[in-house]
């Protein structure tokens, strides 16, 4: 017996498998943590549009009132949020495509074409 020497042999023919839950709830993680993360840009921007557009707290009667808020945001606030729509957006993504076994394909500036192609102002809203 040596000491300070490891035996690496002794389960060299054990399979470590986790359980078969630990999977599940990895998912179960992943997904709650999606949700926070559009929670959060949820607020953030609900806060934004309360300090910069001078809008009552409670709910925006429509879109228009809520393009209107976004509109008057200053210009690198409005830079900040439309990054932090694009990061929320591709870790949704990106969530999506790991459940269905695949992997990511989707890069920011992939997303920001589309999002431009599809007529749409950076924040997922229809541009008027």
């Amino acid at each position: 017996h040596m000491r300070g020497v490891v035996r690496t042999d002794l389960f060299a023919n054990v399979a470590m498998q986790p359980p078969a839950w630990v999977e599940t709830a990895r998912r179960s993680l992943q997904v709650s943590l999606t949700g926070l993360e559009w929670l959060l840009f949820a607020c953030q921007l609900y806060m934004m549009m309360l300090k910069y557009s001078g809008l009552a707290a409670g709910p925006l009667a429509s879109g228009d009132a809520m393009r209107a808020a976004v509109a008057k945001l200053p210009p690198a606030k409005l830079c900040d949020l439309q990054n932090s729509f694009l990061k929320v957006v591709e870790c949704t993504s990106r969530q999506s495509d790991l459940a269905k076994g695949g992997v990511n394909t989707h890069s920011e500036a992939a997303l920001a074409t589309d999002a431009a192609q599809n007529g749409e102002d950076g924040l997922g809203l229809p541009s008027s």
